[in-house]
């Protein structure tokens, strides 16, 4: 958050988090005078969450930096992808999300301690969005992690072993 008043004029600029918003996070948008842009939309239909994923310009997705959390998967990052809209990963380094999302360019992946790249990430998204040309990835680049792709395979594995 601190990075974000340096790069956005800020009359473009807004917050939209749907469900739980941790303290630490509500406080670290306090702290870096960002709490006019915040929408908290609070907990929502699926439907309606979907819909914003949709609607957003750049999606957050953050992990605990520690290793432990290398191997965990939100099953939001299949929703993200499915937008076809840019993805801003956070979390320790060498993981699965950041091997999904560079195998299916459907977004960048940072540690926490990458400040001056996910400034530059921002940056570049803000300024193609300001220009009208803010990048959709192609969702047939993440076919292959789609549910009914995943339970094939699924499929295929159990029928190998029956």
């Amino acid at each position: 958050y601190e990075l974000t008043l340096e790069i956005w004029n800020q009359k473009d600029l807004e917050l939209v988090f749907y469900g739980n918003l941790s303290p630490e996070v509500e406080n670290s948008i306090r702290e870096n005078d960002l709490s006019d842009y915040l929408n908290k939309k609070g907990y929502v239909s699926h439907k309606e969450s979907i819909e914003g994923v949709q609607n957003a310009d750049v999606l957050l997705l953050t992990n605990f930096p520690d290793e432990k959390s290398r191997g965990i998967i939100p099953g939001k990052i299949f929703e993200y992808m499915a937008t076809g809209n840019p993805v801003l990963a956070v979390g320790p380094g060498g993981g699965d999300v950041e091997r999904i999302l560079s195998e299916t360019k459907s977004g960048s992946y940072f540690t926490h301690t990458q400040k001056r790249e996910i400034k530059n990430y921002i940056s570049e998204i803000y300024h193609n969005w300001k220009s009208g040309q803010i990048l959709r990835n192609p969702t047939s680049e993440f076919s292959s992690f789609s549910r009914k792709s995943l339970t094939q395979k699924l499929a295929g594995l159990i029928q190998k072993e029956i």
